[in-house]
């Protein structure tokens, strides 16, 4: 197994978001699976970020990797990274020329659909029709996305796209074993996107 990490490299005003979050858990994630992490200055302007993310990608064509990942805040329509709706489906292009099949969004509200209203998005069954990771995965990527505003690797609210099935849901006998199963073991936390929805439910 072999994966990319990307994750934001300043924190933001007054936060410890990428030294005290993101950051650390990038380095988790490659010490545990191998591969590579970059960091992007998230003091540019976005569309400098998207033309550093599209330059990085490019960089690893043929990298042989099996997942990408973004530690970073997110949004219904983006990632801090630089791209949004308009560029997910070159992104996933990058992605997938990278070899990945995998692209892993641990960052907050990604997995959203588009509109503002929040109570949808905690709807039992599919959800995140029309947002980003939906977008990104309807061009060939597996997609995990957080659906709420949390910890970017802790947060419990799941969906795998694109069908945006819940990997455990809120009303599931296994709630309480999934959210505490992220909050203590790391390794779980950063490698069950690696990992069929039966299997991880069998970890359970």
């Amino acid at each position: 197994m072999t994966v990319l990490a990307i994750a934001p490299r300043h924190n933001s005003p007054g936060k410890r978001d990428a030294s005290g979050a993101f950051a650390p858990e990038a380095r988790a994630f490659i010490k545990l699976h191998g591969g590579a992490l970059v960091d992007f200055d998230n003091r540019m302007d976005r569309a400098a970020r998207w033309r550093w993310l599209r330059g990085t990608l490019a960089a690893f064509d043929g990298g042989g990797f099996d997942a990408v990942a973004f530690f970073c805040h997110g949004y219904r329509n983006g990632i801090q990274a630089g791209a949004h709706m308009p560029q997910a489906a070159e992104l996933a292009s990058f992605v997938r020329a990278t070899g990945a099949g995998i692209c892993v969004l641990y960052a907050c509200d990604a997995g959203r659909d588009l509109d503002p209203e929040r109570a949808d998005d905690l709807a039992e069954g599919p959800g995140g029709a029309g947002g980003f990771a939906w977008e990104l995965a309807r061009h060939g990527l597996q997609v995990d996305a957080h659906v709420t505003a949390a910890h970017t690797t802790i947060n419990p609210h799941v969906r795998r796209f694109p069908a945006g099935d819940w990997i455990v849901s809120p009303k599931d006998p296994l709630w309480g074993a999934w959210r505490r199963r992220l909050k203590s073991d790391r390794a779980f936390r950063l490698s069950f996107p690696l990992q069929s929805i039966a299997e991880i439910r069998a970890g359970l």
